[in-house]
């Protein structure tokens, strides 16, 4: 799946070069990939208890996630969403700051 996902996000990277290239305004690549691995092998950075599972509850209830990267298989938590958030603004200042 990782190769996959490195694939996937190369392509994509491309594609939106190539569009703004030629019609779109600057787009902001946003690498939610690295952040999350930086989650998994830096987990007490992110005050995460849980990078391996999802918080769901085996009878289908939401319990609360507090410490879990994973709320639902693949779906991040709402602590992680913030973490998410935040990256994207940080790049969006970055970005802005670079054209101005």
């Amino acid at each position: 799946m990782k190769t996959d996902v490195i694939q996937f996000n190369s392509a994509l990277t491309q594609a939106l070069q190539n569009e703004t290239t030629n019609r779109l305004p600057t787009n902001h690549i946003i690498d939610v990939y690295s952040l999350l691995n930086d989650m998994v092998e830096n987990k007490n950075k992110y005050s995460l208890t849980n990078v391996d599972k999802s918080c769901i509850d085996k009878k289908g209830g939401y319990p609360y996630c507090n410490g879990y990267l994973f709320a639902q298989g693949k779906h991040p938590s709402t602590a992680v969403h913030q973490f998410i958030a935040e990256l994207v603004e940080n790049t969006l200042v970055t970005n802005a700051n670079r054209t101005v």
